[in-house]
Parts: C-alpha cells; structure tokens; sequence
C-alpha cells in the first residue's frame, strides 16, 4: 500500500527536504514529505532492484540498479 516499503534499499534528501527512498524489492522509488506524509511512487517498474541512489545538485535524482543501469 501507499507508504509502505518494500526492502529499503538506500536513502536521499531533495533540496526542499523530500526524503526518497529506493525499494529493492518494490522496484520503485518513494517519495516522503519531510513530516513524514508519503508523496508517491517514481519509477514504478523502471528499475531491476534498485539499491544506491544519490541526489544531484538540481535535484535530479540518480539511481544504480541491480541490472547495472544508471
């Protein structure tokens, strides 16, 4: 369901303070306000075990996966 995690995997701070998460088993990527109120999904079966993800300085957000994509 909406705000539950599936194997986090790696965590990241956007520059407004949204926490994201990557989910490993989920496959996707969640989104939380910094209150702690879920935001929603990106990614959503775009990525094969997604399990390091940092965010840059314009708050694109990069993801390694375990399919070796980036």
């Amino acid at each position: 369901g909406d705000g539950q995690l599936q194997s986090p995997s790696g965590i990241a701070f956007l520059s407004n303070g949204t926490l994201v998460i990557s989910e490993y088993e989920g496959n996707r990527l969640s989104l939380f306000h910094p209150g702690g109120t879920f935001l929603g999904h990106l990614g959503t079966n775009q990525f094969e075990g997604p399990w390091l993800i940092s965010v840059d300085i314009n708050d694109n957000i990069l993801v390694a996966d375990s399919d070796h994509n980036v």
